[in-house]
């Protein structure tokens, strides 16, 4: 697969090689630019083809539905944390008094 994307690479610098000896020639830019263009268009569907082959977007969206489902069950446990903590504090205060009056 790298062999055939380095090809593809090389393929426009390959086709306009033919440097013209009066200087700076914008024929040849024009044509850089083109195989470059046509180089990136085909990385970008190479890489949408296989992202579908092997579901990519998917797992992507798997794992953010995932994400959202941790972090409802990270605050619910949080917030059921929180009471547990209040209702300790809470039954502290009721020994104390108990013990208190026990005295």
């Amino acid at each position: 697969m790298k062999k055939i994307l380095t090809l593809l690479t090389l393929l426009p610098l390959l086709a306009n090689a033919q440097v013209a000896n009066d200087g700076f020639n914008f024929g040849s830019l024009t044509g850089v630019l083109v195989g470059i263009g046509v180089v990136l268009l085909i990385f970008l569907v190479l890489r949408q083809l296989v992202l579908w082959y092997w579901k990519i977007d998917k797992i992507v969206a798997y794992q953010e539905q995932n994400i959202i489902a941790l972090q409802s069950v990270y605050n619910t446990q949080k917030e059921i944390l929180k009471q547990a903590k209040e209702q300790t504090e809470l039954l502290r205060k009721i020994r104390d008094k108990i013990e208190v009056k026990t005295d």
